[in-house]
This record gives structure tokens, C-alpha cells and sequence, in this order.
């Protein structure tokens, strides 16, 4: 489905996840007002004369500590009840990223992956090497109790008793859920023109113990170049990472002279699961689509108003 915001000048754009369902009526508000945050974040980022990474840094973070979302606090427990999260950075300019994986105690995983982007020794580090170093870059380590919220304790319960779930948040209305979680994400431009691209998440409700999905994967689950354009994914990781669906938008850009709103229909077509794409240009033109029921996105250009959109035929301009 076309979701098409034809643009120009400084942007942010962010995603929330994307996946079936139907959002709930009473949860709405919350969603939309943690979207608009994020956005606003990434705009002060930019107005005190910060580049298109730390935008994308400081909006992804607003998501990570609102437990509405899949990412930082409130993030899906693993199957064995801990969390595990996975997150990445990339810089347009340099083409370059920073991405950790399976990194358990820290509220911002986008901190610790733009630190890795900036130290530059490692592209991605791992488990107990990236827990390791975020502590010796000052990212102190906090108990599970901290990330942990009673939601995703029954959201574990009820899967493994092989029941359904219960609605996130306000009262249970029977018939009516909502998304279970998904990866956040941003991809900016920002006033000198560079691009950047950024991903958070928890992963899948009761994954394996170790488990990576697309997020933290340059061309998989984000990508930017200044030349062509930004982006973020969300959905399906391992459907997702086997298209290579960020590189896949670039690629049509780049190689077929795709314009960006088509060339983000097409990668979404060739993913085999559910997937949501935020993308934005070297020009400042946004493509954003989905395969889902729900994509949770919102978008802002220059001083203009930040318009949110929750279902994926939901319009945003």
C-alpha cells in the first residue's frame, strides 16, 4: 500500500513498528503522543546545531524509554525471561555504523551503538563483548527490574501456558488488540544535507536466547548514504534480513532510478513477512510503506507539524 508524503527541506521521520492487529481505541492517544516525542527530539537536536546521527540518536532514544514500544524499557522478554536487545546507527555521510546485539542491561541500546560508530575500531559487537563495552564507555548496567514491565511478564506467561495474550495497556476490551511490539526506528536529513539512519528493538516475544534479528544489520534492518537515502525497516527480522530489505530501497534508487515512494513499494513487495519502511532522501523526499494492517510512524519537515499515522492506510500528510 502506497503511504506517499512527497517533501523537502530538514526532516525526521520515525517509526514505531509494523505488524496485523487492529490498534486500541483507548491506546491510541499514547502511541501517537510517544510518535510526535520522538520527532520533536530529533527536531531540538537539530536546532542546537546537532547532525543528522545525533537526531536520529535522540529520537530513537525518546522510543526506547517510552514502554509503549518494543525497545529500551518495556522491551519482550526471551524465552528463558531476561531481555536482549538489539540496535544500530548509521552515518550517510561517512557510510559507516555502529550496531550492538543480544545486549542485555542498558536502557538505550542506541547509545551504546552510536559510541561502537564513533570508537570505530567494530562495526557490531555482540552479547557479553558488547555489554563489556558499554560499561567501559561509562553506559552503566542496570537490573532487569528496571527494563522489565508486568505487561511483558503475562505477555510471557500467557505464551508459554499457550494463551492469548492480553491487551497491552487500559482496560481489556475482548477483540481488540494491539501490536505486541515491535523495532523503532529514524531516519533523518538534516540542515547540511547528510543522512542517517537508526534502529532499536527487543525482538520477538519469547525468542531463543541469542536470537538477532534484522535491526542491527546494515542493508537489512537500516541503511544510509548521503547520495541516495536512509532508511528504516521494522517487521519480520528474518524475512526482513533476507531480502536485504534497506539496501534493497537504495539499490532500486540507485541502479533502476526509482524514485523513493516506489522504490520502497518494491522492496516491501519482496519481503516474505510483514515489514514497514521509513525512508528519506538525499533530496528530501519521504517513502514510506507497509504489507501490515499497522505501521506506527510519524514525520515532521523543517518547523512544520508533525503529522502521526498508526494503521498502515492511515495517511500522514
Amino acid at each position: 500500500m502506497s503511504l506517499a508524503i512527497p517533501v523537502s527541506g530538514p526532516i525526521v521521520v520515525v517509526h514505531g513498528g509494523a505488524g496485523g492487529g487492529v490498534i486500541r481505541p483507548d491506546l491510541a492517544p499514547a502511541l501517537k503522543e510517544g510518535l510526535a516525542r520522538a520527532v520533536e527530539a530529533g527536531r531540538s537536536a537539530l536546532s542546537a546545531g546537532g547532525n543528522a546521527v545525533d537526531a536520529v540518536v535522540e529520537a530513537v532514544a525518546v522510543l526506547e524509554n517510552d514502554e509503549h514500544f518494543n525497545a529500551g524499557r518495556g522491551a519482550v522478554l526471551t524465552a528463558d525471561g531476561d531481555i536482549e536487545h538489539d540496535a544500530a546507527v548509521m552515518d550517510g555521510r561517512r557510510r559507516r555504523a555502529g550496531a550492538v546485539a543480544a545486549l542485555c542491561g542498558q536502557p538505550n541500546p542506541i547509545r551504546v551503538a552510536r559510541a561502537l560508530l564513533e570508537e570505530g575500531r567494530h562495526g557490531m559487537l555482540a552479547g557479553e563483548g558488547a555489554m563489556r563495552f558499554a560499561e567501559e564507555q561509562g553506559f552503566a548496567r542496570v537490573e532487569l527490574d528496571v527494563l522489565l514491565t508486568d505487561h511483558r511478564r503475562k505477555q510471557l506467561a500467557a505464551r508459554q501456558s499457550g494463551e492469548e495474550p492480553e491487551p497491552a495497556f487500559g482496560d481489556p476490551q475482548p477483540g481488540i488488540w494491539t501490536l505486541e511490539g515491535d523495532t523503532v526506528g529514524a531516519v533523518v536529513l538534516d540542515l547540511d544535507g547528510h543522512l542517517a539512519a537508526g534502529t532499536s528493538t527487543g525482538g520477538i516475544a519469547g525468542k531463543l536466547q541469542g536470537r538477532v534479528g534484522d535491526s542491527p544489520l546494515v542493508g537489512g534492518g537500516l541503511y544510509a548514504n548521503d547520495r541516495v537515502c536512509a532508511v528504516s525497516a521494522t517487521g519480520t527480522g528474518e524475512r526482513i534480513m533476507e531480502a536485504v530489505a534497506a539496501h534493497e530501497v537504495a539499490a532500486g534508487m540507485r541502479l533502476a532510478g526509482l524514485p523513493i515512494q516506489r522504490a520502497v513499494e518494491d522492496a516491501c513487495a519482496v519481503v516474505q513477512g510483514d515489514i514497514g519502511l521509513i525512508a528519506v532522501d538525499a533530496r528530501g523526499r519521504v517513502g514510506i510503506s507497509c504489507n501490515t494492517p499497522i505501521f506506527q510512524r510519524a514525520v515532521a519537515v523543517g518547523d512544520g507539524p508533525v503529522r502521526t499515522g498508526l494503521a498502515g492506510t492511515e495517511s500522514v500528510r
